[in-house]
């Protein structure tokens, strides 16, 4: 009935448009807000492939069926690897501590969050939501005198960011993804030259 001709056309354009999703994902990545969210949240985007996967199934629809596997196949290929326990390289030479922080420019109690990160004794301090009341907070508590190098991108929105570090920053830049300001800095350990990107 037209009930059932509703729901399967509903059930192949949602698999349609997680297809293309995926698709775009991989040509494009990040080359726009709207695919820079669904990366962000790959774990949940393609979560409604499965019951698709599960009525296409029992119902025999098979074609339904095998692109909604494709889907639900790539959603575990991208989302099960980082869930999974890993053994710690060996350590050697000289180590490097590093903290990143979204800051939430809205924060109601900036220092309580600022010790917390302090706390962490970190050699790089990497911070995203970077505003004009967390340059203040910085200020105030002595950050820019503990890491003398730095770069801030202070913003009054949710986009501002900042490396702080005790190490020399080289070729620092501003570079934009979907964009928005990211910042990029290099420091050298051990002779290696380590990249660094601030997203």
């Amino acid at each position: 009935g037209p009930a059932q001709r509703i729901f399967w056309m509903a059930c192949w354009s949602l698999t349609g448009v997680l297809l293309l999703l995926i698709v775009l994902s991989l040509v494009w990545h990040d080359g726009t807000w709207l695919l820079l969210l669904v990366n962000m949240f790959t774990l949940y985007v393609f979560v409604p492939a499965y019951p698709v996967a599960v009525v296409a199934g029992v119902r025999k629809r098979w074609f339904l069926l095998v692109t909604a596997s494709l889907v639900c196949s790539w959603h575990l290929a991208w989302a099960v690897p980082p869930l999974m326990p890993r053994t710690q390289p060996p350590v050697s030479g000289e180590t490097l501590r590093l903290v990143s922080a979204n800051l939430l420019m809205v924060h109601p109690d900036p220092d309580v969050l600022a010790a917390e990160i302090e706390g962490a004794d970190a050699d790089l301090m990497l911070l995203q939501e970077y505003s004009s009341r967390w340059d203040a907070t910085a200020t105030r508590r002595g950050w820019f005198e503990r890491y003398p190098f730095h770069a801030t991108v202070i913003r009054d929105d949710s986009f501002g960011c900042a490396l702080f570090s005790r190490l020399p920053l080289e070729d620092v830049q501003i570079v934009q993804m979907a964009g928005l300001p990211q910042l990029q800095a290099t420091v050298e350990m051990d002779g290696l030259a380590v990249d660094l990107l601030n997203v």
